[in-house]
């Protein structure tokens, strides 16, 4: 098996709470046991634990503990929140709100390993 196998990028294909893919669409890809993200999300139910999209298995940590993200979203100027990533794959809003207007989210510079 190759160490650094890796995969195409894909849209991430469960949004959930009405968050959707923007013309640059949410994506993950897989080099060895790093998952990468990129792309946006543009804002659906913005309150502090609500579930914007899930990874399939294959994509997920496997640390006990929610993995925590600063990313960043436009609300009249760029601003940063914080993502976490939980066992199941699922992609939440940090225990902050974003700004009920965070269009887009963008996923750019999120990486991580399915070991850790």
């Amino acid at each position: 098996v190759d160490a650094m196998a890796k995969t195409t990028w894909t849209n991430i294909p469960t949004l959930s709470n009405g968050w959707t893919h923007s013309t640059v669409p949410a994506q993950y890809r897989k080099v060895g046991d790093i998952v990468y993200l990129r792309g946006h999300l543009l804002s659906g139910n913005v309150a502090g634990g609500v579930i914007m999209a899930t990874l399939p298995a294959g994509f997920r940590h496997l640390n006990a503990n929610n993995m925590h993200f600063v990313v960043g979203y436009y609300s009249g100027g760029w601003k940063y929140g914080d993502m976490d990533i939980d066992l199941n794959g699922n992609l939440k809003v940090g225990a902050t709100a974003f700004s009920t207007d965070a269009q887009p989210l963008t996923l750019n510079n999120v990486f991580y390993s399915t070991l850790a």
